[in-house]
C-alpha cells in the first residue's frame, strides 16, 4: 500500500481585515460583432471574440464559452 504524506504547515499565517470591492466593468463590443452569422455559429462549438471588458489596470478580451451564451 502506499504511503499518504501529509501536507508541509504553512510558512506564516496572516489575519487581517479586507475590503473588497465588487465594481460593474465597462463592455466595449468589438465593431466586427455585427457581421458574425449567429445561426450559423449555433452549430458546433466555437470561440469567438466578442468585446472587451475594462477595468482596474486592462482590458479583457471576451470571448463566449458556446453560441448558446448569445
Amino acid at each position: 500500500m502506499a504511503k499518504t504524506t501529509k501536507p508541509a504547515p504553512p510558512l506564516a499565517t496572516f489575519t487581517v481585515p479586507l475590503k473588497v470591492e465588487i465594481r460593474d466593468p465597462e463592455f466595449e463590443r468589438l465593431s466586427s460583432l455585427s457581421a458574425l452569422d449567429v445561426k450559423r455559429l449555433s452549430k458546433g462549438n466555437h470561440k469567438v471574440e466578442v468585446g472587451f471588458l475594462k477595468g482596474g489596470c486592462c482590458r479583457n478580451l471576451v470571448r463566449p464559452s458556446s453560441a448558446t451564451a448569445w
